[in-house]
């Protein structure tokens, strides 16, 4: 049995700021997301495939073009008797951004570019075999005691735990570790049109805060007029080899939204 499915939204909004601390200004935003599963499901075995992405402009009145957010991850996931809710899996999960990255600064009076990143740089690739946990219809959970995380750092971002890298390239740092690593997937309908999807993946190699490393995005989203949607975005991120502070991401959208599950266009269901 084979089914597939994908998710796309285009929204926008405009925000206005008088008598703010940081003075006046108007700013537009356009965000663009996509969320694509395919699952082949046999006696012996089943097999999970998803891609997800985003991409996130602000534009600031008479100013600049910022880059607010840019991700896509893509997942694989084979487990074996797919009829038992505990069953053994292999996963590869690869993450990284689509553009090049900058950061503006001025220097001597004048507006500085500087690149902060680009395609694979920073990136991710993590292969692991554990555990995997499925509930509800499209919910699981993985647990992995044996994991490689390969990763890819700019060289032209300060590292702010330096560890010693695998091999570095003209633009890139290199680092491998061996650990272990949670991710879960949860794709709940609540009600007919409201659905919390939440996607997570922590990384450990020790016990300090340092040898952590976890990403995780939370929405809950309400459909109406069938084609609109208004979704509430979390994204918090920790990675200890630029900050040892969280990092937050917060977001409120309304926008069009294409819903296509196994060939039916943004229909109604009941709550799960």
């Amino acid at each position: 049995m084979k089914s597939l499915s994908y998710k796309l939204s285009l929204t926008t909004s405009y925000s206005t700021y008088s008598n703010w601390s940081s003075g006046h200004h108007n700013n537009f935003s356009f965000q663009g997301t996509g969320d694509c599963s395919y699952t082949i499901r046999k006696e012996k075995f089943k097999q999970q495939y998803a891609f997800r992405t985003s991409l996130n402009y602000v534009k600031y009145v008479d100013s600049l073009w910022i880059k607010a957010t840019d991700y896509w991850k893509v997942s694989a996931r084979i487990t074996d008797q797919p009829g038992k809710n505990f069953t053994h899996s292999y996963s590869l999960l690869m993450s990284s951004q689509w553009l090049d990255s900058y950061r503006y600064v001025i220097r001597k009076g004048e507006l500085i570019k500087e690149k902060r990143g680009s395609f694979m740089n920073p990136g991710s690739l993590t292969l692991a075999y554990g555990l995997n946990w499925n509930f509800w219809k499209r919910s699981t959970v993985n647990f992995s005691f044996a994991s490689v995380k390969i990763t890819t750092k700019p060289r032209y971002i300060p590292v702010f735990a330096k560890e010693e890298e695998l091999a570095r390239t003209r633009h890139a740092y290199i680092y491998s570790e061996y650990g272990m690593s949670i991710q879960a997937d949860i794709d709940k309908k609540i009600t007919s049109n409201v659905n919390w999807e939440h996607h997570s993946a922590f990384f450990s190699n020790g016990i300090s805060r340092s040898r952590v490393q976890a990403d995780v995005t939370n929405s809950f989203s309400l459909c109406f007029f069938r084609f609109m949607e208004f979704r509430i975005d979390t994204r918090i991120v920790y990675e200890p080899l630029y900050s040892y502070r969280l990092q937050f991401q917060h977001g409120f959208m309304i926008g069009f939204l294409l819903d296509v599950r196994n060939g039916k266009v943004n229909k109604v269901v009941s709550k799960e």
